[in-house]
């Protein structure tokens, strides 16, 4: 099958018979003669549902001049019949040989948009398919290609198979139109019950409405309340952090006034046992002195411990408020999406 120059690929299938028993054995042996040519399109499968309104089939035999067209069908189909016949009278020359041996017979099938209303679409036929037969038609081959050909077992049986999915889409197609009928029918009802009803009583839809919009409303207050309660919650948390920090700094202080105490303490000591040390011998002294400069030592690496304890708790105290603040802020921003 050839595809047509749209890019259509849901090409059709048709069944071409020619004069069973009407073709002598050799045509080449009656050149001059008259020759009856039928033609018959009898059904095309497998159409586009949405494009096959109006589907026809067209085709050109040979010298003809004008081109050839089946009724139209009414409606759409997938599977249409056109149960079409034609007769052409030629007489036996050498060009016809020629075109029957070698030329292909195309069978166009076209038909127009569905455009999805009740109106069928009335725009140009568009062609959705074509199918070609071709063979030698001089001998006995003749009458097998005018037939058709027999088909083999495998195309059978894949005909058979594209005829049994046709059936299942059409079954389809019919469970769909009568759940859209049933639908209409529901709101065609239901129109009418509206229109019925008294002014000021509700309407089944109008409190299937009204209890569309509780339900609304009821979860609407629950998501406030969720964050209501969030934007509680990190309040708690600020404040938390809050008093975090404090305890911290305290403790910074705290430590900072000890290392100064010790310092100072221990400088004092170190002065005292200096004066002491300086009447004793000079080994004496010397012993002295290195005990108090270790002592100075450790002093200081009290003080520098200290110092970063107070640097530790200003870091996790500036940690806590960052939390704090983003939690604030995504409580505003749920707050403002709600």
């Amino acid at each position: 099958p050839e595809t047509d120059e749209e890019g259509d690929d849901d090409l059709m299938a048709l069944e071409a018979a020619g004069d069973d028993g009407g073709i002598p054995d050799s045509l080449s042996k009656l050149v001059g003669h008259k020759l009856n040519i039928t033609v018959q399109v009898k059904a095309a499968r497998g159409l586009p549902v949405d494009r096959s309104v109006g589907a026809h089939v067209r085709f050109r035999f040979f010298l003809d001049e004008r081109e050839r067209r089946t009724p139209a069908i009414d409606g759409k189909a997938m599977n249409p019949r056109f149960d079409y016949s034609c007769t052409f009278s030629n007489v036996i020359t050498d060009e016809l040989l020629k075109y029957l041996g070698e030329e292909e017979l195309s069978f166009d099938v076209w038909g127009r948009q569905d455009d999805g209303t009740a109106k069928m679409a009335m725009g140009p036929a568009k062609r959705i398919g074509r199918h070609s037969v071709a063979g030698d038609y001089d001998g006995a081959g003749a009458a097998a290609a005018a037939a058709g050909g027999a088909a083999s077992p495998a195309v059978a049986e894949l005909r058979e198979q594209v005829e049994s999915r046709q059936r299942e889409a059409e079954a389809a197609l019919s469970k769909l139109k009568e759940e859209e009928a049933k639908r209409e029918s529901l709101e065609a009802k239901l129109r009418a019950l509206e229109a019925s009803s008294p002014r000021g009583s509700p309407t089944a839809a109008a409190a299937a409405m009204e209890e569309v919009k509780q339900k609304q409303e009821a979860e609407h207050r629950a998501a406030l309340e969720r964050v209501k309660q969030e934007a509680e919650h990190a309040k708690e948390e600020r404040e938390a952090a809050r008093r975090e920090l404090e305890e911290a700094r305290n403790r910074a202080e705290q430590a900072e006034e000890r290392a100064r105490k010790a310092t100072e303490e221990q400088a004092q000591a170190a002065a005292a046992a200096a004066s002491e040390a300086a009447g004793k011998p000079a080994k004496d002294a010397e012993e002295e002195l290195a005990r108090l400069r270790r002592e100075l030592r450790e002093a200081n690496e009290a003080k520098v411990a200290a110092e970063a304890a107070r640097d530790s708790a200003q870091h996790a105290a500036k940690t806590a408020e960052e939390a704090a603040a983003a939690a604030a802020s995504k409580s505003s921003r749920t707050c403002a999406v709600m």
